[in-house]
């Protein structure tokens, strides 16, 4: 099976086919990388949080590369669902936030106490709390997902916001602290 997707807006612009001249384009973007199944696993990063119909999702969909003035700072796709509401949208985390907010992970996993925030570039656009709720260890996680909304004359026509929790099993803090690590380290 081949993938197509343009890395700056995954999950908008990807199709599957086995023959490219039957596909379906869903974006009208030039801008598209072609990969095997395999290799488009390798390089998509991405960190998911599941305890039954709640989930948390962010997916990297592009890092600024070591060149740029802003090395390291990285496009997140996120999507939550949480008791039934659901959100999605796509947000900035610069370099030295996300580095701070995998070392405060690092810690949480082997203290199995206090938490780990993270926040986006933009203002109030997307904000994560994971932390403990006792003395054993237990985990939640807390977060803000909003995206302002303009029309076609760049005039603010809302701002959809959506606060999401739950808690979740800390047997998979290891592979939350993982995910990170391979998304700081990444030197695309």
């Amino acid at each position: 099976m081949i993938y197509v997707y343009k890395m700056q807006d995954f999950h908008n612009g990807y199709w599957t086919a086995d023959n490219p001249e039957k596909r379906e384009k869903i974006d009208d973007s030039d801008d598209w990388y072609w990969m095997n199944e395999e290799t488009y696993k390798q390089q998509v990063k991405s960190m998911l949080i599941r305890e039954g119909d709640n989930f948390l999702e962010m997916i990297a969909t592009y890092r600024a590369p070591d060149y740029s003035t802003e090395p390291g700072d990285t496009k997140f796709e996120i999507r939550v669902q949480s008791f039934g509401f659901t959100g999605q949208g796509r947000t900035w985390i610069d370099s030295l936030t996300l580095e701070s907010f995998t070392e405060q992970l690092q810690k949480l996993e082997n203290q199995r106490q206090g938490k780990a925030e993270v926040s986006s570039m933009s203002h109030d656009e997307f904000w994560l709390k994971i932390y403990s709720t006792d003395s054993l260890g237990h985990m939640a996680l807390f977060g803000r997902l909003s995206q302002i909304k303009y029309d076609s004359n760049l005039i603010i026509m809302g701002k959809p916001l959506l606060e999401f929790g739950f808690s979740f099993d800390p047997s998979v803090l290891p592979s939350i602290v993982k995910n990170f690590e391979a998304i700081v380290s990444d030197s695309t």
